[in-house]
């Protein structure tokens, strides 16, 4: 295969990447990834792969900005005992907040294991994933995987979850009013959406073990952050995307470096946002 065709092959799935971005799909709907180079045999092979991977990354990114936000998704099993510590911490919160029904865990990790660890918990009717890269195993799990890159639109209907969480993801989105409005969008009345933020408190920790320490997950997830976050920034979002001021708490945790909000969609009025 000729250069030419490589980088044609790899446009094409480009363009058609891009053209399903925005698509109103149903919540079964995979959206496919771009191609990676699997099982390499020949070194001609392992030399195309690399071309095509330095075309996506040089030319994709440019044609379609939000493929730029995350070159891996995140492993939580990469994490040291500190930053385990943290995760449990978080999850605990999150856990006891949510209600009876379906569950949208947005940019929830390759392995969903929060989603996993809850499976035989029949307090939840149904589990939807959203990452660029999803565990394959996660579907004989009866779990629904929808694989795209997060840009300012979810795929799915209105009103369509009764829990709707984000945990460690907003900060790395460019649109983040946008990606708040739309979970307001899908999000059931009565439904709540759990956000989990990194704070300006702990902004100089988390940079320390990230780029002094060199942790290598940790390094990879602060040098993508596009935000930080307070309660006079994080709750103008929610009021933005549609949440009434008295269905919205936030709260200071994990010795305040982090943001937990809780807003409930009002069953009154379920406007959508401006």
């Amino acid at each position: 295969m000729s250069a030419r065709m490589v980088a044609r092959e790899s446009q094409e799935k480009c363009a058609a990447t891009i053209h399903t971005t925005g698509l109103q799909l149903p919540r079964s709907h995979r959206v496919p990834l771009l191609a990676e180079p699997l099982g390499w045999r020949t070194a001609s092979d392992r030399f195309w792969g690399r071309a095509m991977d330095r075309f996506r990354l040089n030319v994709c990114d440019t044609i379609h900005p939000s493929m730029n936000s995350r070159k891996e998704v995140f492993n939580y099993e990469r994490l040291p005992w500190y930053g385990r510590l943290s995760l449990m911490l978080g999850n605990r919160a999150i856990l006891k907040n949510m209600v009876e029904g379906s569950w949208l865990d947005v940019l929830c990790g390759y392995a969903a294991l929060l989603q996993r660890s809850q499976s035989s918990n029949r307090k939840f009717i149904g589990f939807y994933c959203l990452d660029h890269k999803l565990d394959d195993a996660l579907v004989d799990s009866g779990f629904a995987l929808t694989e795209t890159y997060l840009d300012d639109e979810l795929p799915y209907v209105d009103d369509s979850f009764d829990n709707i969480t984000i945990i460690n993801g907003l900060e790395h989105l460019w649109k983040a009013q946008d990606i708040v409005g739309e979970m307001h969008r899908v999000l059931a009345p009565g439904g709540a959406l759990q956000i989990v933020v990194p704070s300006w408190t702990g902004k100089p920790v988390l940079e320390f073990v990230a780029f002094r320490l060199k942790q290598p997950q940790a390094f990879i997830e602060m040098n993508d952050h596009k935000m930080y976050y307070d309660k006079r920034s994080l709750w103008p979002l929610l009021i933005r995307a549609g949440f009434a001021p008295s269905e919205i708490k936030i709260r200071r945790f994990k010795l305040g470096f982090s943001l937990h909000a809780i807003a409930v969609k009002s069953k009154e009025v379920c406007g959508d946002y401006a």
